[in-house]
């Protein structure tokens, strides 16, 4: 044990720094986590051109599911559902910052549409979408 005991310091911290790029730590309460990776989310739609229609969030603790996956016993889930409208290219620049953001975010679902226009829409809005999201990021369970 001696003798392996620096391998097993360097894995561990090799470990700590994983679990760092892929989830939020519990230095803070699940819910006020969720509510801050929700601004963010808002602030990279609008940033990409974007127009937030709504947003929601909700934390899923590790000890609320009782099927859940082994892997994630030990990590909340923060969820937030987001409706977005804008164009294609809007789109593709807040999916291209989801992909960037580090801890990592997860597009879980997307469903989208073209946007129903009313009389008093502009023409250059006959290209938007209306997508409706689902990010799942996960928090280390407290």
């Amino acid at each position: 044990y001696e003798a392996s005991a620096t391998e097993l310091d360097v894995a561990a911290k090799q470990f700590a720094v994983s679990v760092g790029s892929l989830s939020y730590p519990n230095d803070d309460d699940a819910n006020a986590t969720g509510a801050r990776l929700q601004q963010t989310l808002r602030g990279f739609a609008e940033d990409a051109g974007l127009i937030v229609v709504g947003s929601q969030v909700a934390v899923m603790n590790s000890k609320d599911d009782s099927e859940q996956d082994e892997a994630l016993e030990h990590f909340d889930q923060l969820i937030v559902d987001l409706s977005l409208d804008g164009p294609p290219l809007a789109l593709d620049a807040f999916l291209v910052s989801l992909s960037q953001h580090s801890p990592a975010l997860t597009a879980e679902s997307m469903e989208m549409q073209r946007k129903r226009l009313s009389r008093r829409d502009s023409q250059e809005m006959a290209e938007f979408l209306s997508v409706r999201l689902r990010v799942v990021a996960l928090r280390v369970a407290g």
